[in-house]
């Protein structure tokens, strides 16, 4: 998206005097960082419909980017809860080992002493 709007702004800002973004490359470069949020304010559009095209670029590379971070955070979450149930159902299982050694061997003592 940061590619095809850089290269789709170049002709729009062209036809005005004042333009800073005249090539491919300047559009990209102006694309990218303003899509990550970094803006150098180095090269800025003069048009409304570059502007708003800055603005669609903006709020695009803000969401992408939380949406990013939110999804990390969700797997990192669902990853840890994945190891405390496994540890509890180990837990668990252990206990349940025991209680039935425990129970053969009251057993056992039963018919040991009758």
């Amino acid at each position: 998206m940061s590619l095809a709007l850089g290269l789709l702004v170049v002709p729009i800002e062209q036809r005005y005097e004042k333009a800073m973004i005249t090539s491919p490359e300047l559009g990209i470069w102006w694309a990218v960082t303003t899509l990550t949020g970094v803006g150098y304010g180095d090269v800025v559009p003069v048009s409304f419909t570059g502007r708003l095209i800055g603005m669609a670029l903006e709020i695009t590379g803000v969401v992408s980017f939380g949406l990013l971070v939110a999804l990390m955070a969700a797997a990192i979450e669902r990853r840890e809860e994945r190891w405390y149930w496994n540890r509890l159902w180990e837990r668990l299982h252990h206990l349940d080992d025991k209680l039935n050694k425990l129970e053969k061997k009251e057993e056992f003592e039963i018919k040991k002493n009758v």
